[in-house]
């Protein structure tokens, strides 16, 4: 998983991709679900 999220976020170009790993994927994900109003339990799977 790992592989695919830093190679996808080198691909596109993105500042800081050595730093991407799954765990932060998964908490921008969650910080963007909340922001849109999704619930706690929305967010928590």
């Amino acid at each position: 998983m790992w592989r695919l999220v830093k190679g996808t976020a080198e691909t596109a170009g993105l500042e800081g991709w050595e730093r991407f790993s799954g765990h932060s994927l998964q908490a921008g994900l969650a910080t963007a679900a909340g922001e849109t109003g999704a619930g706690l339990a929305q967010v928590m799977w």
